[in-house]
């Protein structure tokens, strides 16, 4: 790819390709490279590691309804999940529907007492999607367009609390909340016509801590379990739904407050409205 003057412009193709070959090669698993078992790491590590939760202590919050999707057919929703650009927008989006795809997602489901080799005991928490060692890298979070019951603004998700929590905003901040994501996931026409952006990252430590390099496939492939759960409680709501990755990351994380490093965006959902 090259700009107006014939510069060349991102990673080239070659490069891309060695990249991508050094990413498969960094992250294989050797003999000599599987990790102990939960029960045998420290307990030190395993109780960081049972807590992974991220919260924002005084932001405002919201509870989410508990309300249940009817039952729906496993086979209907397969058949019918489609990718959908069609917005008639402007959309709007309720709480209770957001609850619902938000639970979901990534809400704990059951959990276990697991015993440490020191003789005392951790909780660990299970959710809707599966993921590497229990870990539960992936964030979610609501950039929240068209409610009628939910402030305009950027939302994270509180898994333990059932609850959203808003996100500090910039005062100084001249630009409208809908330029500013639609900047951030260049996407000017349907924008506007969304009534929210699903959005989810990824805190890579805590699975890496436990799975090295391996750890990064794993966060990916959880990414794509939340996805799906998004993608399958949408389409039973009847919300037409979008993934979207062609954002710019810098822009999104400046937007949620992410480090870019630490944590950072893999991906995310468009949504309309229902009909």
């Amino acid at each position: 790819m090259v700009d107006y003057s014939g510069r060349k412009l991102g990673i080239q193709n070659d490069e891309a390709d060695s990249l991508l070959e050094l990413f498969h090669e960094a992250t294989k698993f050797h003999p000599a490279a599987f990790r102990p078992t939960l029960h045998n790491l420290p307990p030190t590590l395993i109780r960081r590691m049972s807590d992974s939760y991220k919260e924002y202590s005084c932001a405002e919050t919201i509870e989410l309804t508990r309300t249940t999707l009817d039952t729906a057919d496993f086979w209907t929703l397969l058949n019918t999940r489609r990718s959908n650009r069609n917005f008639d927008g402007p959309s709007s989006i309720s709480l209770e529907q957001l609850s619902t795809i938000l639970r979901s997602a990534a809400s704990i489901t059951s959990g276990r007492e697991v015993v440490l080799k020191d003789g005392t005991t951790a909780r660990q928490e299970f959710r809707t999607a599966p993921s590497g060692g229990a870990l539960y890298p992936i964030e979610v979070y609501a950039a929240v367009l068209s409610s009628s019951d939910i402030q305009e603004g950027s939302y994270h998700y509180s898994v333990r609390d059932e609850s959203l929590e808003r996100l500090p905003t910039d005062s100084r901040q001249p630009e409208p909340y809908v330029n500013r994501i639609q900047r951030a996931l260049c996407e000017f026409d349907l924008v506007p016509k969304c009534s929210c952006v699903i959005i989810l990252s990824a805190v890579f430590r805590r699975t890496t801590s436990k799975y090295g390099t391996r750890g990064y496939r794993y966060v990916l492939l959880e990414a794509g379990s939340i996805l799906q759960n998004v993608l399958f409680a949408s389409t039973a709501l009847r919300i037409p739904s979008l993934p979207y990755a062609g954002f710019v990351d810098d822009f999104l994380h400046e937007e949620l407050g992410l480090d870019g490093l630490n944590e950072a965006a893999l991906c995310t959902i468009l949504l309309g409205e229902g009909t």
